[in-house]
């Protein structure tokens, strides 16, 4: 979990909603959610979405589509570092939890 109280998932989640949100003026589909993080069914944007309402992050009006209102804004940084994250190789990714790994060892000493 992040900061934010966020799983990676969630957090990438969001940043869709808001990017796709503010490009378009209104909020993706479910099926559009499902289509860009990759996911095999609706029923995990579902669970995805449920989250963050449940965080406060979005808002929805039961029973209508396209209903998602962003409350809460990722900060920048967890996006860049997201971004960054995505971009990364298989190699880095397994540098960056190694110092991540060793960082939280000394921080617990």
């Amino acid at each position: 979990m992040s900061a934010m109280g966020l799983t990676p998932r969630q957090h990438e989640c969001l940043l869709f909603i808001n990017e796709f949100s503010q490009k378009h003026g209104f909020s993706p589909s479910f099926d559009e959610i499902r289509e860009a993080l990759g996911l095999a069914s609706k029923s995990g944007v579902h669970r995805l979405v449920h989250g963050l309402k449940q965080r406060g992050f979005i808002g929805m009006f039961n029973g209508q589509s396209r209903s998602v209102v962003i409350r809460a804004e990722p900060p920048q940084a967890q996006t860049t570092l997201l971004r960054a994250w995505k971009s990364a190789s298989l190699n880095e990714r397994t540098d960056f939890l190694f110092l991540i790994g060793a960082r939280l060892e000394c921080e617990a000493a």
